[in-house]
């Protein structure tokens, strides 16, 4: 685990439980890493999430949004196959034009990508996205946690040279 490509397991320990999460390499463990001590946690708490770690966020595009939107778009430049398929799902899901559904459509990846990202609580920043936050593997629960989670949760033992860090 010593190369930038390896992948690394992390294990996030709360009240007698471990839980566990793959990095796809040590770039992404430390981006992540980063963004939590941005916001003051260790990537422990990050990856813990419980409530009272998650700090209040600044206001985020939202489904509400979508209407009020005034975005208008103005194709200054297609080609002609790109045009065809943009036409066909305008006639397919009913728009009026082409910008109407490009418009439509970015603001709807616009709500998406917007409820997916990490928000520095003072500032509006975008620091992460929740989906890089690692992948989800399993939990190691101890013989005496006092809420273990259920077993569909995935037990599993903590791998080899996995880094274990204790959410206080």
């Amino acid at each position: 685990m010593n190369n930038e490509k390896d992948e690394i397991v992390f294990g996030a320990k709360r009240g007698g439980v471990t839980w566990l999460y793959r990095f796809e390499s040590r770039a992404d463990f430390e981006k992540t890493k980063a963004g939590a001590e941005r916001l003051g946690q260790s990537l422990a708490q990050w990856l813990c999430k419980h409530p009272s770690d998650i700090p209040p966020t600044q206001r985020r595009f939202t489904f509400k949004d979508l209407e009020a939107s005034t975005l208008k778009v103005q194709i200054t430049q297609c080609d002609e196959f790109t045009r065809k398929c943009l036409e066909r799902q305008v006639a397919l899901y009913g728009y009026e034009s082409v910008e109407q559904f490009i418009a439509k459509t970015a603001l709807n990846i616009l709500e998406n990508l917007e409820e997916d990202t990490v928000l520095d609580p003072r500032t509006g920043e975008a620091i992460m996205t929740y989906s890089e936050s690692g992948d989800y593997i399993g939990c190691n629960v101890d013989d005496d946690a006092p809420n273990p989670p259920p077993y569909q949760l995935g037990r599993m033992p903590i791998p080899r040279g996995a880094i274990v860090e204790t959410c206080v």
